[in-house]
This record gives C-alpha cells, sequence and structure tokens, in this order.
C-alpha cells in the first residue's frame, strides 16, 4: 500500500475514496498554453473569496473556448479588490459590459452578473512548486463570442485595447 492508508482509503477524510467512482474522469486534462495567442474563455463562475492578505477578491473560473485547437482547458483567476488592481477589475467589467457609459461605475449587481460572458485575454507562465501555470497576463477585453471570431475580425471589428 503506498502512502501508509488502508484497503479502501480516504482516513481522515470522513469518505471511502474507494467509493468514487472515476469511470467518467479523463486523466492529464491540464494544459500549458503558448503565451503567444489571444484567448478567448467563458466564465463560467465568480466567487468571491478573501485573499492571502484578507483582502477581497473575485475568483474566476474560466473556460477556454479560442483557440479550438485549447476548447475545453480551463484557468483560473484572481482579480483582488485593492486601489492597486482595480485596473484588472475595470476591465473586466467593460469587456463584459457592466459598466456605466462614462466608464466609472459598475451597474451589476454583483460577482454572479460576470457568469457566462466570453472574455478575451493573454496568458504568460508563472512556475509553482516546479510547475508551469497557465496566468491571466494583464486585464480583459471582450470576447468576439467564440464562433464569430474569424468572421468579426475579418469584417474590421476593432481589435482589443490591451493596455
Amino acid at each position: 500500500m503506498m502512502g501508509g492508508a488502508a484497503a479502501g482509503g480516504g482516513v481522515g477524510l470522513g469518505i471511502d475514496l474507494s467509493q468514487i467512482d472515476l469511470s467518467g474522469v479523463v486523466a492529464g486534462q491540464y494544459r500549458v498554453l503558448p503565451e503567444e495567442l489571444d484567448y478567448e474563455a467563458e466564465i463560467q463562475a465568480v466567487d468571491p473569496e478573501r485573499s492571502q492578505n484578507g483582502n477581497p477578491m473575485l475568483k474566476l473560473t474560466l473556460k477556454v473556448t479560442f483557440p479550438t485547437e485549447f476548447a475545453g482547458t480551463k484557468l483560473w483567476d484572481r482579480v483582488v479588490l485593492t486601489e492597486a488592481s482595480m485596473w484588472k477589475f475595470k476591465s473586466l467589467a467593460k469587456a463584459c459590459d457592466l459598466l456605466d457609459p462614462d466608464g466609472a461605475k459598475f451597474i451589476g449587481q454583483g460577482p454572479q452578473d460576470f457568469k457566462d460572458y466570453v472574455v478575451r485575454f493573454r496568458i504568460k507562465h508563472d512556475l509553482y512548486n516546479g510547475a508551469i501555470q497557465n496566468k491571466v497576463n494583464g486585464g480583459y477585453a471582450e470576447g468576439y463570442e467564440t464562433p464569430g471570431l474569424s468572421a468579426a475580425a475579418s469584417e474590421g471589428t476593432p481589435q482589443p485595447n490591451w493596455t
């Protein structure tokens, strides 16, 4: 037995790991995404949490929709709500059309208003515990609703402003 656990596992977890059905689970779905591409992803969940420093933040679960060869890959991002990082929150709210016309005020009701929007971003690689992790690099821009991406781009739709 590995790790010294008894048959059936789950000691101290309150569940019997041997009873978990893994038949529909595909191992190894994590992918290191290339840095040089623009990505689109659907925001699947937004959870209010606290950062390690106790600051309020939004934890986003993103599912890549474009480029199609990476569709289904999940990413997580954290948007900390401090003065120093409010620019990222504003880029997210703008990408989801949740700012007033002046761009000065969030017009949504709360974190769940971001759910189901498609946003555009770039990634960078971070090294964490010896492994490469995908991380959203900078802010967000409005997505092109992935199915029409190439048509929108060829018709002269303005490209995202990453500054």
